[in-house]
């Protein structure tokens, strides 16, 4: 299985009633969702954790995208 393809997402939706702990509140819930793509064009979906700091998503799908996804194809030469 070769890996060719892989994506990150980062998800917001409000939240009514805030949860507040030790690090904050937490106003919104956050998501990172992943999707990854083999060669032969098999995909799965999988789920970063980034609920604390929320603005912890976005840095965690930028880790992702830069040290995890694969390379973007090179055009072959001829």
């Amino acid at each position: 299985m070769r890996l060719v393809r892989a994506e990150s997402f980062v998800f917001r939706a409000p939240i009514a009633v805030p949860v507040v702990n030790a690090f904050g509140a937490m106003t919104e819930r956050v998501a990172v969702f992943l999707r990854l793509e083999d060669a032969e064009g098999g995909f799965g979906w999988g789920e970063a954790w980034a609920n604390f700091p929320t603005v912890g998503a976005e840095h965690r799908a930028r880790l992702f995208d830069a040290f995890i996804a694969p390379p973007p194809a090179r055009p072959r030469d001829h």
